[in-house]
């Protein structure tokens, strides 16, 4: 079966139970965790042992990916994703140049056999690391579609910023 999109969202702003009512809305089946630091997150309902608890209660299944997938990356002396502003975002993008996020990216889309949501911290998806790996997704002929509030979404478009250098992005265009 061939992936055909990949949902994210953000857990910023969110009850549980609202989180829980849009990925019901748009039949989720498994949600991929791509939050670094999951067990401080100010909610309680959104930290590992009970998020995961909570989403195996609504029938979903709940996987944990932030070694792979996470983002807050030290960013590399000279990076060439200079047009990417935020630090923490050019140093994730820095980690995306390696091979352990490509293997990690490669077992992302092997789940996305299910109906799958990456699910990051800012409700913003442009201010979250989610927006890059959804470039990778993009170039991969994936599409990804943010969830933003019940019953609006937005499809994901390429950063502006990037570009294609053999199959890897580089975010240097101003």
């Amino acid at each position: 079966m061939s992936v055909q999109h990949i949902y994210t969202a953000g857990r910023e702003n969110r009850s549980f139970e609202n989180f829980i009512e849009i990925l019901k809305q748009y039949s989720v089946e498994m949600i991929v965790d791509i939050r670094k630091d999951s067990e401080s997150d100010p909610d309680p309902s959104f930290r590992l042992d009970w998020l995961r608890t909570g989403i195996m209660n609504a029938g979903m299944i709940y996987h944990w990916a932030a070694m792979q997938l996470g983002g807050i990356r030290p960013e590399v002396a000279n990076s060439r994703h200079r047009a990417l502003k935020n630090t923490s975002l050019r140093g994730f993008a820095d980690f995306m140049d390696t091979d352990p996020f490509q293997r990690g990216l490669n077992k992302l889309i092997h789940l996305a056999e299910h109906s799958l949501l990456l699910l990051g911290d800012s409700e913003n998806p442009e201010d979250c690391h989610r927006s890059l790996i959804s470039d990778y997704l993009l170039i991969r002929k994936i599409e990804v579609i943010h969830l933003l509030v019940p019953g609006k979404d937005k499809k994901h478009v390429l950063n502006s910023h990037a570009r294609i250098e053999e199959s890897l992005i580089v975010y240097d265009i101003n």
